[in-house]
């Protein structure tokens, strides 16, 4: 089996650090010239040999003996390798120790044999929770310093009821010392405990990447590249395996299309499995971005709008409803609104407690809402950041499928019918190109000369659109395509009614056009308006350039935002060497040459 990495979790003083430095020198991993500083550095402060000071490295938590950071330290067990995570028992890091256990394939819960569970175990044992670590082993600890069994067993069963009240199965129990080294490595002589030692325990781990490996495929695109004409999506496979001609699910998009080649180092693969990064090229172009989730076809994830979540919560500013934060699970990372606090409790108690009060470390279940769609498995591993921050630790729970209770009616009128009945074909015309290159003024005007025509059109401006259907988005990139995605969809559907829907958007993003056009279909032209930024710069109406220069507008278009010029677009219209009655004229004529009503193509009679 491959390597595996186990965290050390527990109250502050019940012997973490202590446990995994007894591990690292009864398996033989601390050399002799450290062996030596740990028992002189031990002296020193007049102390028996203290085995912690093989890993806290930091002398503040020499000093004050508590663990402020994780640690991550190497050991070998029965010839496989572990990573051992001292995890930070006290409350002020407890988000260190969530960092520390989120990539676990297994945990050691420590509880001091004689102090038994106190607020920071209820809490570590509510971490675990979370994070749905798939081993969990308790270590009872310093049985050297506890003379009766009872105490040792009742010690044992109060951390089994404590995990078990939040969901997690213990793996097993085992009684140490990790002063003195009992059932660590070595088998203890005075305990009638007969069972695994905690090293023997460890070397049963299987590594979750080699369990998920049956899985269902999840694979989160981390980032996109182009070589050559490909388009290769990359990302480490989180769970089953991937083929070459296998078809995936794109999600939230939806789309499904066939693997045509699986990239990897320094050849490339016919198939991957869960823990393997590799990337994927598909048999035809398609819109991938970074945070997609990829499936089979068969077994897709649940694409989401609305959501619950229980939250572990690190900030000392408690959640509010109204409030948007940003939701992070895998590589994705999207803008989301709490709609409703739904309960707050307390992991010291594991009882309701009232919102706002000791909100460090309570535990909140959250009903939110996201900006956009969101594809995520329920369970699914999540960060919650405020301002940039992560505050939260979370998982995924009650997924309200979008589109659930939603069924889409069959119109009685075929589009057929309607251009017959308008003596004219639905489209689409996007009108893009830089901040004042003339979008607007032209589509007006287009508008205007169509109406005149008898023609059915309506004209679509960015801004207004802003002003109302997309006043929730910002001008992030999330937003941008978010804003182009919804544009999209009206334009589809006011072509499919049989009107020309005539949009002007900056929309700088080739890939975010393409998009649209997919969305659209065979009714998208697209219409760059050319004009340099000089000339754009010059016209300024709104004034914009000039406050994005002052640098009161960040990522603005043509100033320090980029923009994608169209590489084959349907029609050019330059506003930089044509006044607007030439470049109105040519829109119009293409518009009516596109929806023309041509002889040879048969329209249904209506019904």
């Amino acid at each position: 089996m491959s390597d595996a990495r186990v965290v050390v979790l527990g109250h502050v003083d019940h012997g973490k650090s202590t446990l995994i430095g007894r591990l690292l020198h009864d398996s033989g991993s601390l050399p002799a010239a450290r062996i030596e500083e740990i028992v002189a550095s031990s002296r020193r402060r007049g102390l028996q040999t203290e085995w912690s000071f093989a890993l806290d490295a930091l002398q503040d938590e020499r000093d004050q003996a508590v663990t402020i950071d994780t640690t991550r330290v190497w050991l070998r067990l029965g010839g496989r390798r572990f990573a051992i995570i001292d995890a930070p028992g006290h409350e002020e890091f407890l988000a260190n120790a969530m960092t520390g256990a989120s990539d676990a394939d297994a945990a050691i819960f420590v509880i001091d044999a004689e102090r038994g569970i106190e607020d920071q175990s209820r809490r570590h044992a509510y971490l675990l929770g979370l994070l749905s670590i798939p081993h969990v082993i308790v270590a009872v600890n310093k049985i050297d310093a506890v003379h009766d069994p009872g105490r040792i067993l009742a010690a044992a069963e109060a951390a089994r009821t404590v995990l078990e009240a939040v969901g997690v199965a213990v793996t097993a129990i085992v009684p140490v010392s990790a002063r003195d080294g009992d059932n660590v490595v070595t088998r203890s002589q005075r305990t009638p405990y007969d069972g695994p030692t905690l090293a023997e325990l460890l070397t049963q781990i299987v590594p979750r990447a080699e369990a998920a490996q049956d899985d269902p495929f999840r694979m989160w695109v981390q980032d996109v590249y182009r070589r050559g004409g490909d388009r290769i999506a990359v990302g480490t496979i989180r769970s089953g395996r991937l083929r070459v001609d296998d078809v995936v699910r794109i999600s939230p998009a939806g789309k499904s299309i066939r693997v045509a080649a699986l990239r990897g180092w320094p050849r490339d693969l016919g198939s991957a499995v869960a823990g393997q990064t590799v990337g994927v090229v598909f048999e035809a172009p398609v819109y991938v971005d970074r945070g997609d989730l990829f499936s089979h076809d068969h077994d897709p994830p649940v694409t989401v709008r609305a959501l619950e979540v229980r939250a572990c919560w690190f900030d000392r500013e408690p959640p509010h409803v109204d409030e948007t934060l940003r939701l992070r699970a895998g590589s994705a990372d999207v803008s989301a609104r709490v709609v409703a606090i739904r309960r707050t409790i307390d992991p010291r108690t594991l009882e309701p407690a009232a919102h706002g009060v000791a909100s460090r470390g309570m535990v909140y279940s959250l009903a939110l809402r996201t900006a956009v769609p969101m594809a995520l498995d329920e369970g699914e591993r999540c960060a919650i950041a405020r301002r940039g921050w992560p505050i939260a630790a979370a998982h995924a729970e009650q997924l309200q499928p979008q589109g659930a209770n939603v069924f889409a009616s069959s119109h009685l009128i075929s589009a057929a019918q309607r251009a017959d009945r308008n003596a004219h074909r639905g489209l689409v015309l996007w009108l893009t190109g830089l901040p004042a290159a003339g979008k607007t003024t032209i589509a007006m005007h287009v508008e205007r000369e169509l109406f005149r025509r008898q023609y059915h059109v309506y004209a679509l401006d960015g801004d207004t659109l802003r002003t109302g259907l997309n006043s929730d988005l910002d001008f992030s990139d999330e937003g941008r395509r978010e804003n182009i995605r919804r544009v999209a969809e009206v334009g589809k559907l006011l072509a499919d009614g049989g009107t020309i829907a005539l949009i002007s958007l900056v929309s700088p993003s080739a890939e975010d056009r393409a998009r649209a056009r997919a969305i659209v279909g065979e009714a998208f032209r697209e219409a760059y308006v050319a004009a340099s930024v000089a000339v754009c710069e010059a016209r300024d109406p709104k004034r914009l350039y000039r406050r994005a220069r002052a640098g009161e507008i960040q990522g603005f278009t043509g100033v320090d935002g980029p923009y994608d010029v169209p590489a084959a677009p349907d029609l050019v219209l330059d506003t930089e060497r044509h006044d607007v009655e030439q470049t109105v004229a040519a829109a119009v004529e293409f518009v009516v040459e596109a929806v023309r009503m041509h002889p040879l193509v048969p329209i249904s009679p209506p019904a």
